[in-house]
């Protein structure tokens, strides 16, 4: 038999960003603070000695998580699928207020820059250049892109596509 990489991988065609797929092997946490207004479908980070998940901002050094850096990337914001409680992409306090959720491990639906186009298993880094893309997947990282132990596996269309975090 021959091995078919997307196999499995499309069985929701049409699912939103920050949904993980239900039998696949994910690792998710919890946080109870988080920022109001998290985007769901984003790589996420945690900030301060509190451990809150925040957006990313832009900051030059999000991901060194050696204690002399103020926040550390910690996976992919995800939306409540069962309860959905989001405004549109965003997680807010009063609409999640048993905390946020990030999938640090497993395979995730997330936003991607528009007009990039990976290949199956190109790596994944994070946007943390561009304003509006802050969090976003790419292939082609930019000055303060962050990489990632993450790699493209389907193209899900409109800026969409689904990863695997190793």
């Amino acid at each position: 038999m021959a091995f078919n990489p997307s196999a499995g991988i499309n069985r929701i065609p049409n699912a939103p960003v920050g949904t993980t797929e239900i039998g696949n092997y994910n690792l998710t946490l919890n946080f109870f603070d988080f920022e109001d207004g998290l985007i769901a479908g984003r790589f996420c980070k945690v900030m301060g000695p509190d451990s809150i998940l925040s957006n990313l901002d832009g900051t030059a050094t999000p991901y060194n998580f050696d204690g002399t850096a103020t926040s550390s990337i910690v996976g992919v914001a995800l939306r409540e699928v069962i309860n959905p409680a989001e405004d549109g992409d965003l997680i807010t306090k009063a609409n999640n207020p048993e905390g946020a959720q990030a999938c640090i491990k497993g395979i995730v639906v997330v936003s991607a820059k528009s007009g990039v186009v990976p290949r199956l298993w190109d790596h994944i880094y994070v946007d943390n250049t561009d304003v509006g893309d802050y969090g976003k997947a790419t292939v082609i990282p930019g000055p303060q892109d962050i990489a990632i132990n993450a790699v493209f596996v389907a193209d899900m269309g409109s800026n969409k596509w689904k990863i695997a975090i190793l």
